[in-house]
């Protein structure tokens, strides 16, 4: 019995080669003698090497791979504070000025209703406010200045955004227009929420390489 390894490869059909008086195959006269010779060296077959495919070396169960670009990018909702602090039109300058002072933020939203009218920022208020106000050299007429009306200093030139805009389109806004914070409304003009230049800021931080 052959002592060859029993995997063999046949890589094509096997012909026969026409046979001389001598029974060794037809060749080139010239490489007889070769010929001759290499027929007494045995045959080494070729083993099998098996390389697994793409889909063979992949679990069954791995997550399909989504395209880059189909991925969807986050938007104002994710990021917005849904919790803001109002003010109405006709409220005092002395209330937005303790509401300031007790929450600590910059901006305060002017609504009637649920539909945001205006915006009053903290240095709107400032300039508004004369700032002997608590000094020893207060006045009536320095007291008076915080009698006027939100209605009276807001900015009614509002960029706002809606809750379904992407973070990246709301952070053009921010600098296309120049300004600190995005008011969040629905296509009826009702207040929904905020979003400031931080929350843009950790949004970033969140979604870059290394971010927390």
């Amino acid at each position: 019995m052959s002592n060859w390894p029993i995997d063999l490869i046949c890589t094509g059909p096997v012909q026969a080669a026409p046979l001389l008086k001598n029974g060794l195959p037809a060749t080139d006269k010239r490489n007889m003698a070769g010929t001759q010779q290499a027929a007494r060296v045995p045959f080494q077959p070729t083993r099998t090497v098996h390389i697994p495919t793409a889909t063979q070396q992949c679990p069954a169960d791995a997550p399909p791979v989504v395209p880059s670009d189909t991925v969807a990018k986050p938007t104002v909702r994710a990021i917005m504070s849904s919790r803001t602090v109002t003010i109405t039109v006709d409220d005092s300058l002395a209330r937005a000025r303790e509401l300031f002072n007790d929450h600590h933020f910059h901006h305060l939203l002017v609504v009637q209703g649920v539909t945001l009218l205006g915006i009053i920022s903290d240095r709107d208020l400032l300039k508004a406010v004369t700032p002997n106000i608590g000094a020893l050299s207060e006045t009536d007429r320095d007291r008076a200045t915080l009698n006027k009306r939100a209605h009276q200093i807001m900015s009614r030139r509002l960029i706002t955004v809606a809750a379904d805009t992407t973070v990246e389109a709301a952070a053009r806004l921010l600098l296309e227009h120049r300004v600190s914070c995005l008011p969040v409304v629905t296509t009826a003009g009702a207040l929904e929420g905020i979003v400031t230049r931080q929350d843009l800021l950790r949004a970033y931080l969140r979604h870059s390489p290394g971010g927390g």
